[in-house]
């Protein structure tokens, strides 16, 4: 059945509206129902209608609310609590992030250890399920990447990332460096020069 339905279900298709879609594969992940999601990080379903004056089906787009909230204590972050934002509507046993880092990135990877690959968001907002703040990182890399994330969030207030080359640049930097970074800044907090060094230091 699973087989069918996949077959069935385009990988890639647009709403009325010329929205771009996504499918999120497995489908097994969400029942067997197609769900797809845009860049935008808002997930649609795939319905057959049937229109009541020409008594023809027709597939159409619904799209769907994502909730309720779902509180977790972060496995990487010191453990502090953080937003999640689940589907329903009969998708609860995936979370937006993951159906939209399936759908736009492509399947989750496993690392040498058979752990699974985890989904992080690259402005630390954990409701921000927008297919440009979503990477898959093992599980090494992603409780590293939280931590340094954490110490910037607290000198800085609201992170600002502007592309996963800006993230990759910051995350490169060598531990001795960027903690020295974070002390020049804690004696004088200049900002913009510091979100320059941040983005900026590997260019030459």
């Amino acid at each position: 059945m699973a087989t069918k339905q996949t077959n069935r279900h385009p990988r890639t298709d647009w709403t009325a509206d010329g929205t771009e879609l996504h499918l999120v594969r497995p489908l097994v992940r969400t029942k067997n129902k197609p769900l797809y999601t845009s860049k935008d990080g808002v997930p649609y379903s795939r319905i057959l209608r049937k229109d009541k004056s020409t008594g023809k089906y027709a597939w159409q787009y619904r799209r769907l609310t994502a909730g309720p909230d779902t509180t977790v204590n972060s496995k990487f972050n010191s453990g502090r609590k953080q937003r999640y934002l689940k589907m329903h509507d009969g998708y609860g046993n995936i979370l937006v992030a993951h159906a939209v880092c399936l759908a736009w990135n492509g399947p989750r990877r496993v690392d040498a250890n058979g752990h699974a690959y985890e989904c992080h968001h690259l402005n630390g907002i954990t409701t921000d399920n927008r297919a440009c703040n979503l990477i898959w990182l093992s599980q090494a890399k992603h409780r590293k990447y939280d931590a340094r994330q954490k110490q910037l969030q607290e000198l800085l207030g609201d992170l600002l990332i502007y592309s996963r080359e800006d993230f990759d640049r910051w995350h490169a930097m060598p531990e001795k460096e960027f903690q020295a970074m974070l002390k020049k800044y804690h004696r004088d907090p200049d900002f913009d020069q510091m979100e320059y060094e941040m983005t900026h230091h590997m260019e030459v």
